[in-house]
């Protein structure tokens, strides 16, 4: 006989729900001990940003980690999957292996960590083994692409290789692994390079092995907007390469001012805590590079925009100059070159991304950097003076495209409480706002905006003087 079961009653259903939830939860939380407790450091961009232009955040050719897994769901990065393995041989080979078994069992303990640097877990993997396999496959394919990178900066004839020789595919695959939705963790990529140690590779390269940073190094620096010679030859100082969280924060960390830079408002090696001018402080508006001009503040060019890691030299080591070292003094703003180019956009976009969903890196300098900039360009006549001035290298080749870039970057983003540039603007606002320049503004927007404009202001200028000495001359008879 069947007992009639008492139906529960909606509290109690919700209580069961939320505990159920719970234990799914608690069934999800990676086994890490209290010392290896990890932040995450690779996300998913939030609409917010992603709007705005969301192919930056998507890889185009090849997927890296489990977020954008190539799958019946991505189609176009299939492909490369072929090239993965085709690469793993080439890794194996280079250590006489034709087994994967020892590369497998490292992973296989270091899962759960590399799991922790994942911001969104929510794939479908029961037991791990498949995340283990992406990790073997993508992370042996980074290690032995940023070695045949560094070989064919050596002179190595890579011709027969399936991406190097064809230059547009070896472009897009760095522009890929820039992506911060594109990253393994930089701990499985070191364990990787250095389970593989291949004589031969240290010998072409070098007489010792070179850290897995420096050949990484040399991938990325390219796409650089500015590189900073002294951050490249000090990156032993301003970071461990254990402290590197994947690719992207490897880029992050190169780009910053090197340690006692002029741009480094704390003066201090460590970028972490106070920085800048007080958060307290409010920012008004700063006006744009041609009512600058008209408030007459003039623009110039400090440091050099260099080809690559490869450019540099033991003459360039002294060149402190960093992307972020804009100063303001006496009437002139001092704004390093930069190259703006088809990558910039994908590169400004996704470390503002990773600074905008950090809350570990201090100060935010890309972010900053943008929002600076965004208020100095308006227009395609605010790049073109600082295009005059050498500021921008425009290869992108028409000056409206490039303030479009600049105006689009702070869509969607949160400035610092600690904006870097807060002192900045603050001298900026105050020259323009003391009397003489605000006169010297007027008249240049006013009557001097144009060369027609010029030329109407001097005649009437001249017409009037020549009226009032005419004036006095036809007055002076009558009183003689």
């Amino acid at each position: 006989m069947e007992t009639n079961k008492i139906p529960k009653s909606p509290a109690e259903r919700i209580t069961e729900s939320i505990k159920n939830k719970f234990q799914c939860q608690n069934a999800t939380i990676n086994p890490i001990n209290e010392d290896q407790l990890i932040l995450p450091s690779i996300f998913k961009v939030h609409q917010g940003l992603r709007r705005s232009n969301p192919d930056s955040y998507a890889p185009m050719i090849v997927s890296i980690g489990p977020y954008h897994h190539a799958s019946t769901a991505n189609p176009s990065l299939l492909p490369m999957e072929n090239i993965k393995l085709s690469y793993l041989h080439s890794f194996l080979a280079r250590t006489s292996e034709d087994d994967v078994g020892r590369y497998v069992l490292a992973l296989q303990q270091s899962k759960h960590k590399a799991l922790s640097f994942y911001a969104d877990q929510n794939f479908d993997d029961e037991n791990g083994d498949l995340f283990v396999e992406m990790m073997l496959l993508d992370g042996c394919f980074i290690v032995e692409f940023v070695r045949r990178y560094s070989e064919l900066e050596n002179g190595h004839d890579l011709e027969d290789d399936p991406i190097f020789g064809v230059d547009w595919m070896r472009i897009q695959i760095c522009r890929d692994l820039m992506l911060i939705e594109n990253q393994l963790p930089y701990f499985v990529l070191l364990e990787l390079y250095n389970l593989n140690h291949d004589d031969q590779f240290d010998d072409f390269i070098g007489d010792e092995r070179e850290p897995f940073a420096n050949l990484a190094m040399l991938v990325f620096s390219d796409m650089f907007p500015k590189l900073c010679p002294a951050s490249i030859f000090s990156s032993a100082e301003l970071f461990e390469e254990r402290e590197i969280k994947h690719l992207l924060h490897l880029v992050h960390l190169l780009c910053r001012p090197p340690p006692h830079s002029s741009s480094s408002p704390s003066g201090l090696k460590s970028i972490e805590g106070n920085y800048g001018v007080s958060g307290s402080e409010v920012m008004d508006p700063m006006r744009c590079v041609k009512e600058l001009e008209e408030a007459g503040i003039t623009f110039k060019k400090i440091g050099k925009v260099y080809a690559g890691i490869h450019s540099l030299d033991a003459d360039t080591i002294d060149d402190t100059i960093s992307l972020f070292d804009i100063q303001f003094h006496n009437g002139v703003m001092e704004i390093p070159s930069l190259k703006v180019e088809d990558s910039t956009d994908t590169f400004f976009r996704n470390l503002i991304a990773y600074e905008q969903h950090s809350s570990e890196l201090r100060p935010k300098y890309f972010t900053d950097y943008a929002m600076f900039m965004d208020q100095l360009i308006n227009t395609d006549e605010d790049v073109n003076v600082l295009r005059r001035n050498g500021i921008i290298v425009n290869l992108l080749g028409d000056d409206g495209e490039v303030a479009t870039l600049f105006n689009k970057l702070g869509e969607g983003v949160i400035t610092s409480s600690n904006f870097y540039y807060l002192g900045t603007c603050n001298s900026v606002n105050q020259h323009c706002g003391k009397i003489w320049n605000v006169v010297m503004a007027k008249l240049r927007h006013d009557y001097f905006n144009s060369p027609w404009a010029t030329a109407s202001t001097i005649a009437a200028v001249v017409l009037l003087i020549l009226t009032v000495i005419q004036t006095i001359a036809s007055v002076i008879p009558l009183y003689s």
